[in-house]
């Protein structure tokens, strides 16, 4: 089912809203949700950080989320639906930190800029990100896309400030 119904199923059953859903575009893993949380869709939304990365500037994103509960375990499962649709996991589960690296380092060369020094200083920079990001040990998946994304968001924060 596509995203746009599902978010109408979400507003019927639910009661939220719809109108102060459809302010937030970048809601686009309704399906990632249970019946039961749909009604809190806002509050997941702001879980969505990597994904975003791509469509909004770090300013605008990073302004308005910040580091995620690492002991929820319904934050943890949904996150885990999102960066599996997304692709952020390999087909064996584990993290994808080739994608993962790719995406950090455009987010921070759209701040920095897209000169040959700039570009060389973003990829070293989102290197050291992701090469801390693989120390990272948890034995749950779960857990660790949540550490993995609050690490990367407490990295990128100077770069929201530019």
């Amino acid at each position: 089912m596509n995203d746009i119904l599902c978010l109408i199923l979400v507003c019927a059953i639910s009661q939220v809203r719809c109108l102060e859903i459809l302010d937030y575009p970048d809601i686009t893993n309704v399906d990632c949700l249970s019946r039961e949380d749909a009604a809190h869709i806002l509050e997941y939304n702001k879980l969505e950080i990597i994904n975003n990365l791509q469509k909004f500037s770090l300013a605008d994103l990073l302004t308005h989320r910040g580091i995620t509960v690492d002991n929820n375990t319904k934050y943890n499962q949904f996150l885990y639906c999102v960066w599996k649709k997304e692709n952020y996991l390999t087909a064996n589960g584990d993290i994808n930190f080739i994608k993962l690296q790719q995406i950090v380092k455009d987010a921070i060369v759209e701040v920095v800029g897209r000169t040959g020094p700039a570009i060389n200083l973003s990829m070293a920079f989102t290197a050291d990100i992701i090469n801390e990001c693989k120390s990272i040990i948890e034995f749950r998946i779960e857990d660790k896309i949540i550490k993995i994304q609050n690490h990367i968001v407490v990295k990128l924060q100077p770069f929201s400030k530019i």
